[in-house]
Order: C-alpha cells, then sequence, then structure tokens
C-alpha cells in the first residue's frame, strides 16, 4: 500500500520488466493517458452501466488478441467501476493474474481498491457476480483527486463518515469540521479501519456484513 502525491514513478517501476495492460474507464483515459503512453492501455465507457458481464468479455476477449498471459500485470486505473471490473478480470483470466489497483476517485481510495471486493451488475442487482481476489499492490495518489468535481469528493467523504460514526469518533469530527489540507490524514485513517475490519472478516461472514 502507497498512500501520497506524485506516485507515477512508483507505477512505472512495478510494471518495469513486466507484460503489463492499464484498463480504465473513458473519463480517466481522456485526462491521464498520457501519462502512460508507453503502456498498452484498453479503455471502456464511463459509469455504472458499464460495470456488466459483456464489458468484462470484451476486455477479455482483447486482453487475449494482444496475447496477454499469465505472466501480465493489469493495472486498474480509475475509480470503483474500473476497481471492481479490472480485479475480477484478473481473477478469472488464466485462471488469476496479478494486478494494481491505482484508485482515481475519493470513494475508490477509501473503500473500492480495498478488501478484495469484485464484481459486476446484472438486471437483478448490484456485485451479484465476482469473486474476492486481492491486488498486488494499492497505489493511493492524492494527485488524482485535484480533478475531481465536489460531487466526487462528497460521495467519497459519505463513506468515510460511516467509518467514522463505526470505528472511530474523532475520524467523524475531522469530516465534520472538513479541510482539505487534512485530507490525506482522512484517507490513511480510513484506509486504516477498513483494511483492520477485512483482515478480522474478508469474505463478510460477520462484522464486515
Amino acid at each position: 500500500m502507497m498512500i501520497g502525491r506524485g506516485l507515477t514513478n512508483e507505477i512505472f517501476e512495478k510494471v518495469a520488466n513486466r507484460p503489463s495492460v492499464i484498463i480504465s474507464d473513458s473519463n480517466v483515459n481522456e485526462i491521464y493517458g498520457r501519462n502512460f503512453s508507453k503502456i498498452p492501455t484498453l479503455s471502456f465507457k464511463a459509469g455504472e452501466l458499464s460495470k456488466t458481464r459483456e464489458t468484462k468479455e470484451w476486455l477479455e476477449d482483447e486482453l487475449l488478441k494482444m496475447g496477454c498471459g499469465r505472466d501480465t500485470l493489469l493495472i486498474a486505473l480509475g475509480g470503483g467501476v474500473v476497481t471492481d471490473l479490472v480485479g475480477f478480470i484478473a481473477s478469472t483470466y488464466m485462471r488469476g493474474i496479478s494486478y494494481i489497483s491505482v484508485p482515481t476517485t475519493l470513494m475508490g481510495m477509501v473503500d473500492a481498491a480495498i478488501g478484495g471486493k469484485t464484481g459486476v451488475n446484472t438486471p437483478q442487482g448490484k456485485n451479484l457476480i465476482g469473486s474476492f481476489y486481492h491486488p498486488e499492490e494499492i497505489i493511493i495518489d492524492l494527485n488524482y483527486l485535484d480533478s475531481l468535481p465536489e460531487k466526487g469528493l462528497s460521495e467519497g467523504l459519505v463513506e468515510v463518515i460511516k467509518y467514522g460514526l463505526i470505528k472511530e469518533r474523532e475520524l467523524f469530527e475531522m469530516v465534520e469540521s472538513f479541510q482539505k489540507e487534512n485530507l490525506e490524514e482522512i484517507i490513511r485513517r480510513s484506509v486504516q479501519i477498513k483494511m483492520e475490519v477485512v483482515r478480522e472478516d474478508a469474505r463478510e461472514k460477520g462484522l464486515r456484513q
């Protein structure tokens, strides 16, 4: 787990001398794709409506066309839809390959990228098909939040409020009197709480549920 600013070089170090593919959505790819021009990239239409078996199948077919094998490293660059979808692909492609989560939203940083829950939506409900599969590394670069709309920041803070109410009063109070300069500390505390819960109940049998 890496948390900080300007961690792009860390990503390049992770993929050095390894066959790698970035998977992101159309919005993220438009903003940040040029930063990773040396790494092959696949992107799909942004939004929850793309978190489907059909999108997973298309991405898997593209990986096969590219000749990706068991040594391929997937890089999930995006919000919760991307990290959930790429994690699910990594868990089934060639019966399981490595992936790195690089969340670009606050919700992704404090929740979706942590804990190994992956999956897709169906007409019957959200996340009904998926797996528990953990990334090789999670890289939380706060620089990605600079391009996040206020709505996206608010959505992430709602998740932090839940952590504060359940586990840590001081974290709740930090959100209550929110200041952007405290964002890194808020993320660090939220990640710590989420990881403690996951370690105790990785498959949602009790506490995590």
